[in-house]
């Protein structure tokens, strides 16, 4: 065999994976609101020689009807992934970067563009 082995770094757009990531104290709780953040992120992750990196998007928010658990909700911070891998790209040079962007809402030729 030789090929490379290609890594690639799975974010789901919030501040953490698990709905209680947030309480472990090395994490970054307000990662889903923090431009800053997902720079820090992108720059370490291309530091440690990660191939890629990829923001799955969300159409809406996971608790929409319920006031009270949107406003206690851990995933009712997602930016929309577009944006967040433009500023990523203007402070990285060599890592990829990939998002799923709903169609549903968004004109396709808007995604292709």
């Amino acid at each position: 065999m030789s090929g490379k082995m290609k890594l690639s770094v799975y974010l789901s757009g919030t501040s953490h994976y698990h709905d209680s990531g947030w309480r472990v104290p090395s994490s970054y709780p307000d990662l889903g609101v923090n431009v800053q953040r997902w720079i820090e992120v992108a720059r370490q992750c291309e530091a440690a020689k990660i191939d890629a990196i990829f923001i799955a998007d969300t159409a809406g928010a996971v608790e929409h009807g319920d006031d009270e658990a949107f406003a206690r909700s851990p995933r009712a911070d997602r930016l929309h992934p577009i944006p967040l891998l433009a500023a990523m790209a203007v402070t990285t040079s060599r890592i990829g970067l990939a998002a799923t962007v709903s169609t549903s809402y968004t004109q396709p030729y808007e995604i292709a563009r």
